[in-house]
């Protein structure tokens, strides 16, 4: 049976911006993600993950609800 775990649109890499730091970015375009206003760069490992978490629920519900209301 094929694995049929979804794509995560958002992951955790090594900020280019600001050295040490990490970004959440965005599968697709490669860029950090946003909420809102704010771009998703310059945070500890734990704030990305738990960023990048949070952002993949939202998406994923989102899909969800798209293919639900077709």
């Amino acid at each position: 049976m094929p694995n049929s775990a979804p794509i995560l649109r958002y992951r955790v890499e090594t900020s280019r911006t600001f050295p040490g730091m990490k970004s959440v970015v965005d599968i697709f375009s490669g860029l950090p993600g946003k909420i809102g206003p704010l771009v998703n760069d310059c945070m500890s490992g734990g704030e990305a993950e738990s960023m990048a978490a949070t952002m993949n629920a939202k998406d994923l519900e989102e899909r969800r609800r798209a293919l639900r209301d077709r």
